[in-house]
């Protein structure tokens, strides 16, 4: 453990040189070799890819757990400086338009990747330059296991599965969109850069429904098989056959009555079971988090609340638009409100010691701000994941990169790194203190700062 704060500054300056260093190489290779293609990752790659690299990790780890580098990549250094590094690039992402990946970008931005982020060699280095120091730092912990440490192990463990299943499943998932007119059939769906792919089964529109409270498709479905199967599709309410999911994303909105032409988009994703794991597991580190801060009871509240509301869905109000009525709104509307207070008690806290405040900067002090922060994370966890699961039902995909979850993310990992800032011994409590008014300033953009930008346009967080 660093004894002098000269030692863990010059600790981070090189654990930034290093992500400053993994960003510069990735601008050269964007430049160079063009874009990453997540294609080539497809099954069996990925699991031998995935299972090599964290089998490498993990008997370098258990071989020597003392070296050199095992210690530097599993420290707070380390985790702070990729934590900050990859909330650059979703800022960076957040300021610029970004085009699908099969889309031809010319413009100076679009070749180093900054507007095709995700399929950006930075974004993949960084990435996985994260994964790295999150394997290791999960080892370590592992290593002197106690139960205290369950809560941590949920949250860490949780985010690696939801990330790593994320990545490596990318290219085997797939996303196909179906346009169907009333009494027609189909077998065939366009990808994302319209090329024709076949499906394991048959799609004829009987009737659609478009109504201000409910858009519906009522379809008779045909499998390989032989099965014949009978089923409404609607908004929030998919349909599941032989591992596929089929969504209600549309329908004509230039024919009276909405029409006779309805927009489906067709889901297979081997790796969800992965992710949900983590999403689930997050979950429950947020709940512990909570668990240990000085806010039981407000948690215990809205918890009561939530379950009331979710298990009871007749309480969903009609009026609102079909995307809306979801039992995941009112959880992931109150998640986020009650992180945006407790968050905004902390940063009051904090002007308060930096500016108004005479003398030093005591403990006490910082533990009401760090406990302000723990509850208010804790909250921006659970809103960011009720989200994901609510997305998922919705639209067919629990993370879309759409330009408002692009600034939660941000927003989440910006608090992550003070957290994490704060948990190191020598950490500088005004630097701390300076980073949680930035976070909250990355808050503002999420709330309602992007709804400003460019980038923005076409966000699916419009709703009318």
């Amino acid at each position: 453990m660093y004894k002098k704060t000269g030692g863990a500054s010059r600790e981070y300056g090189i654990n930034f040189a290093v992500c400053a260093g993994l960003f510069a190489t990735g601008v050269l290779l964007q430049s160079v070799a063009g874009k990453t293609d997540l294609r080539a990752l497809a099954f069996p790659v990925n699991c031998l890819a995935g299972g090599g690299f964290l089998l490498l990790l993990s008997s370098l780890f258990f071989w020597k757990p003392r070296n050199s580098f095992v210690r530097w990549t599993a420290g707070f250094p380390a985790s702070v400086s990729a934590i900050v590094s990859l909330t650059f690039l979703t800022v960076v992402m957040g300021l610029t338009r970004q085009h699908a990946s099969g889309t031809e970008v010319t413009d100076w931005v679009g070749r180093l990747g900054f507007s095709q982020m995700i399929s950006s060699w930075p974004f993949a280095l960084l990435t996985g330059w994260f994964l790295t120091v999150l394997w290791l730092v999960i080892l370590k912990r592992l290593h002197r296991f106690m139960r205290r440490d369950i809560p941590f192990l949920f949250s860490h463990l949780g985010l690696f599965l939801a990330m790593a299943g994320a990545v490596l499943g990318s290219a085997d998932r797939q996303q196909l969109e179906m346009i169907l007119s009333t009494g027609r059939s189909e077998w065939k769906g366009t990808d994302e850069r319209g090329e024709a792919a076949e499906l394991p089964f048959t799609v004829q529109l009987d009737r659609l429904i478009a109504e201000p409270e409910r858009y519906a498709s009522q379809v008779t479905l045909h499998t390989r098989s032989g099965k014949q199967v009978e089923a409404w599709v609607e908004v929030n309410k998919p349909f599941r056959i032989v591992g596929w999911d089929i969504y209600q994303m549309g329908y004509d909105y230039g024919a009276e009555k909405g029409g006779e032409i309805s927009v489906f988009e067709c889901v297979r994703d081997p790796w969800l079971p992965v992710v949900y794991t983590g999403i689930w597991m997050l979950l429950a580190g947020a709940v512990c988090l909570f668990g240990i801060s000085r806010w039981k009871t407000v948690f215990v509240i809205v918890a009561v609340f939530i379950g009331i509301y979710f298990f009871r869905p007749e309480m969903h109000s009609k009026a609102l638009p079909p995307i809306l009525q979801s039992p995941w709104f009112v959880p992931h509307v109150l998640a986020y409100m009650l992180a945006y207070a407790l968050l905004g008690g902390a940063v009051l806290v904090a002007v308060y010691l930096l500016w108004v405040k005479k003398g030093g900067i005591t403990s006490r002090k910082m533990k009401l701000c760090d406990g302000l922060v723990s509850a208010g994370c804790a909250f921006l966890t659970a809103g960011l994941l009720f989200g994901a699961l609510w997305a998922k039902e919705a639209w067919g995909h629990y993370w879309s990169w759409d330009p408002k979850e692009t600034w939660a993310a941000a927003t989440w990992l910006a608090f992550l790194a003070y957290m994490h800032f704060q948990k190191h011994r020598t950490a500088s409590r005004r630097l701390a203190l300076y980073l949680l008014l930035i976070s909250f300033l990355l808050l503002q953009m999420c709330w309602y700062g992007v709804n400003y930008l460019p980038s923005a346009q076409g966000s699916l967080h419009t709703y009318s």
